[in-house]
């Protein structure tokens, strides 16, 4: 790493291009809808040769991108893909192996760089989809890259940068339209006659008594077709929901401000009735989730 950051010709090259972008900046029009390689910088790697971006957007969320290093750093690993010479962004390569999801709406015109055109974010997806199945080709080059302590200490360095960036992003309040349903926790009568009603129409099907206890549950205003509540279990939160159709799934959880949800799951219970099968919790007295494309910030007093 020493060789690549000391490298007076490499600064001075680093310096130009980041005055250069940062100039193009104040006359950017806005952003519009995101696109595959739509690129950004962001502070947390200023002053690094990175930029961020967009390879694909999420399977059950169009609004979350996941974004991948690009730098110039001269070795290819086995995950990276360089792009060819005769590019206009050249010399640079993804890093597929490094990167993070962001919501479209943390994703603005101050950071935006640029959009990489061309064959290499398809690529980028593919390699993407090669690590998933793992069965990423391995190549002469790739292993000779991999096996320098210089290039495992520079994927290490955008890994931690990449973790900053994501942790960032979703921490920050995000202002949402004013949410159209009761704030207080309590045995809502609606709620309870909603509740009964799903749980004998789903008792009927399948022959279940539906239980007559209530948890203090709050109503979240989904597009969804059936019914969403967050219920409260002590200090711990189920995220329930009532199905209008019998056939019918929920949309997954794709994030949520307390708990990681890549290891979750929407179980169906023999009432017919859906739960989330990871507790939630609240995060300095709010829970965020994003479920499907819909947004949530929920205030929990």
């Amino acid at each position: 790493m020493n060789n690549f950051f000391t490298d007076p010709n490499f600064q001075a090259e680093l310096q130009r291009d980041t005055a250069q972008a940062r100039g193009h900046l104040a006359n950017r029009k806005p952003l519009g809808k995101l696109t595959a390689g739509d690129s950004f910088f962001f502070v947390e790697s200023y002053d690094l040769p990175v930029r961020w971006v967009c390879v694909m957007p999420h399977v059950d969320n169009s609004s979350l991108w996941f974004l991948v290093a690009a730098d110039e750093y001269p070795e290819i690993g086995t995950c990276d893909i360089e792009l060819p010479d005769s590019h206009s962004w050249a010399p640079l390569a993804l890093r597929c192996g490094v990167g993070f999801w962001a919501h479209c709406d943390d994703l603005s015109t101050r950071e935006y760089v640029g959009r990489l055109e061309g064959d290499s974010v398809a690529d980028g997806r593919y390699r993407l989809s090669e690590m998933v199945v793992g069965q990423l080709s391995l190549t002469e080059h790739g292993l000779i890259a991999e096996a320098s302590d210089e290039y495992r200490d520079w994927i290490a360095e955008l890994a931690g940068i990449a973790g900053q960036i994501e942790a960032r992003l979703q921490a920050e309040l995000v202002v949402l339209p004013k949410a159209d349903f009761d704030s207080s926790w309590s045995q809502h009568e609606l709620v309870a006659k909603q509740r009964t009603d799903y749980g004998r129409l789903a008792a009927d099907t399948v022959g279940m008594q539906q239980p007559e206890e209530v948890p203090a549950s709050r109503i979240l205003p989904s597009k969804l077709s059936g019914m969403l509540l967050l219920q409260r279990d002590g200090n711990e939160f189920d995220l329930v929901y009532y199905p209008a159709l019998e056939e019918e799934h929920p949309p997954r959880l794709v994030f949520a401000n307390c708990t990681d949800v890549r290891s979750g799951e929407w179980n169906r219970g023999a009432d017919g009735v859906w739960t989330w099968t990871q507790p939630l919790t609240s995060k300095d007295n709010c829970i965020d989730i994003t479920i499907g494309e819909e947004r949530f910030s929920i205030s929990i007093s």
